[in-house]
């Protein structure tokens, strides 16, 4: 760990989800065009998948936080300043998929991909091969 910088605000810069150039809010979802899924429909998976993934984010961080416990300063950037800036991307992307695709049930897609997440973390900590056949066949 020798090679990551000390002062994490030099490189990562000293905004914060409280202090940041840009809020949810303030972004016009009003103006999403909901042809997108006709005109772009893979791009609009992406966001959709992304909007999940960033709405893990505080299990990720937590994770990081104890595989760097051994460094206060990486630990105390990753759950006041990451975590945060990263659940707002996730609320900002479920707010676009949900403009963009009003009939898209995002709760009870992102059930599913929790039901999905967890199996694979309950296989990978008991140290059982990972197997994506089961996936592809549901």
């Amino acid at each position: 760990m020798d090679d990551v910088p000390k002062n994490l605000d030099a490189v990562f810069g000293t905004a914060t989800a409280t202090s940041a150039n840009w809020r949810t809010e303030n972004i016009d979802f009003t103006a999403v065009n909901e042809q997108m899924q006709v005109t772009d429909p893979v791009m609009l998976w992406l966001a959709t998948a992304a909007s999940f993934i960033e709405s893990a984010s505080d299990i990720y961080t937590e994770n990081l936080v104890e595989y760097f416990s051994a460094d206060a300063e990486i630990s105390s950037w990753l759950a006041s300043q990451w975590e945060p800036e990263e659940l707002q991307h996730g609320k900002t992307l479920r707010t676009y998929v949900e403009a963009a695709w009003p009939e898209f049930d995002w709760e009870a897609a992102l059930r599913v991909f929790w039901r999905i997440t967890q199996s694979f973390v309950v296989l990978k900590y008991w140290g059982l091969p990972w197997r994506w056949s089961w996936l592809r066949a549901a």
